[in-house]
């Protein structure tokens, strides 16, 4: 049942794809799974900026995104 539920989701490699096309002034994964075991590589910023070089950053319960001219982050 896992596979069916991942691919069904964006991988971080394609997520790098999207960015690399659309050039956001920072990237935030959330609604992630954290799925089990190694086999499914849950360091989403990792295996994101291997493909992409714009900041990545993993959502958080609390965090503040502030966008303007800069876009700012605090918890």
């Amino acid at each position: 049942m896992l596979p069916v539920v991942l691919n069904a989701h964006t991988s971080p490699e394609q997520a790098a794809e999207v960015f690399n096309l659309t050039k956001p002034k920072l990237a935030v994964y959330n609604h992630i799974g954290n799925f089990p075991g190694p086999e499914y590589g849950v360091d989403y910023v990792g295996r994101t900026t291997k493909y992409y070089d714009g900041k990545v950053v993993l959502g958080e319960d609390l965090m503040t995104i502030t966008i303007g001219d800069e876009v700012k982050v605090s918890d």
